[in-house]
């Protein structure tokens, strides 16, 4: 094999490995993450992006943010994530609410600040939007 072959060899070889690493850290998935202020807003994301809805906890006992509404056949909720700052007995003044979306379309996201314990009781607070899947 001559110089210049062996040349081009490595030159492929380097490149091949260069994209390799790089599809293997384009992995992670984006998000958009909301929060309050956004309530009432039209958003759109990706079917390759997730949402996330960080919404602020008061220290009032009963309270907590629920997702009520929203088309379960375009929006999959994640696990709830809880920052606990290490502490399990701590509750987070912040929870994030996580969806992945499934196919194209449109719905509403309503989530509600409400006692748990007492669902006739209305709604503290709502937060709504309207989400666009591409």
């Amino acid at each position: 094999m001559s110089e210049k072959s062996i040349l081009v060899t490595r030159c492929v070889l380097s490149a091949m490995l260069v994209a390799s690493i790089a599809a293997c850290q384009g992995g992670e998935q984006k998000g958009v993450t909301l929060t309050e202020s956004d309530s009432g807003k039209t958003i759109t994301i990706k079917r390759n992006e997730y949402l996330q809805v960080v919404l602020v906890r008061d220290s009032q006992p009963g309270l907590d943010w629920d997702p009520v509404a929203y088309d379960q056949k375009l929006l999959k909720q994640r696990p709830v994530i809880e920052n606990t700052n290490g502490n399990p007995q701590q509750r987070s003044d912040k929870v994030f609410l996580e969806f992945e979306p499934l196919p194209k379309g449109t719905t509403v996201l309503r989530i509600v600040y409400h006692q748990q314990a007492h669902p006739e009781i209305p709604p503290v607070k709502t937060f709504e939007v309207t989400v666009t899947i591409e």
